[in-house]
């Protein structure tokens, strides 16, 4: 009987010396690396939005300029009023759509 207790006393002493090596080893090691791991992905994620910004703006610009282009091409042209508002109509429009494709592809 007595070496009974001393095993279930050395089973007891090694399971409890197992779940504090295991608690200290979750807290020690895996927690702060995963903490560290979710900043980078952060920090990743937010110098995207930000290229993702930038680029959506020289995209922005470079559309809106081929619209302003489009409009003095149109002007310079000899049409008549309702050829030319029909020609600024469908620039509009294309623009605009061209647009909101942009902010759907950059957000």
């Amino acid at each position: 009987m007595d070496k009974m207790k001393k095993a279930l006393m050395i089973i007891a002493m090694v399971c409890i010396i197992a779940i504090t090596g295991s608690v200290v080893y979750y807290y020690v090691y895996f927690k702060p690396e995963n903490t560290r791991a979710e900043l980078r992905l952060q920090e990743d994620k937010v110098k995207q939005e930000q290229v993702n910004k930038e680029k959506l703006k020289q995209e922005l610009d470079a559309l809106e300029k081929k619209y302003k282009n489009g409009i003095i091409d149109a002007a310079s042209k000899n049409l008549s009023p309702s050829e030319f508002d029909k020609l600024l109509s469908f620039m509009r429009d294309d623009y605009e759509r061209k647009r909101e494709n942009l902010y759907k592809l950059y957000e």
